[in-house]
């Protein structure tokens, strides 16, 4: 870890899918500890399923007791990635019950949408929030590099540690 800001491993694993439910993929998350000048951030990256009942799930496994609500899972906490869904929906409710939404910290500008990369109408991809991370800004970043390199352009955010 000789990066500016060194991470270390916390957790990796596979997100649950329904018992009846086979996805054609497998989805997971990873944590990270971020060190901030001494500031410990724990930062969760995730890929959920296109299944709803699949995303409900996942949700509910990736804020409980194994990711972020562990007790070595304090705050500052950011939980990013690819949902799969909509703000509209139950699973992206559950994550604002308890984080706030990056892109709509920004006052006076309305979030942008991310899928797919090369017209992008849906907002699927997500970063959150918890206490003592403060969001200065948001970008959606759009050209021919990044409409290749994946379908969602990438999210970004600009943080604070308070």
């Amino acid at each position: 870890n000789a990066g500016r800001y060194p991470l270390k491993l916390v957790q990796a694993g596979s997100l649950p899918s329904p018992w009846w439910f086979r996805p054609l993929e497998k989805r997971g998350a990873l944590w990270a500890a971020v060190d901030f000048d001494g500031r410990e951030v724990q930062i969760i990256n995730t890929h959920f399923g296109h299944n709803l009942r699949e995303r409900l799930l996942q949700a509910e496994t990736l804020l409980g007791a194994g990711w972020a609500a562990h007790s070595s899972c304090s705050p500052p906490l950011v939980v990013c990635g690819d949902f799969n869904t909509l703000p509209i929906s139950s699973v992206y409710r559950r994550f604002r019950k308890l984080l706030k939404d990056a892109q709509l910290s920004i006052k006076g500008r309305r979030p942008m949408n991310t899928y797919p990369s090369r017209f992008p109408v849906a907002r699927i991809d997500h970063i959150f929030t918890g206490a003592g991370v403060e969001v200065i800004d948001t970008t959606v970043p759009r050209n021919k590099l990044t409409c290749l390199a994946s379908d969602h352009l990438p999210l970004i955010a600009e943080i604070k540690i308070r």
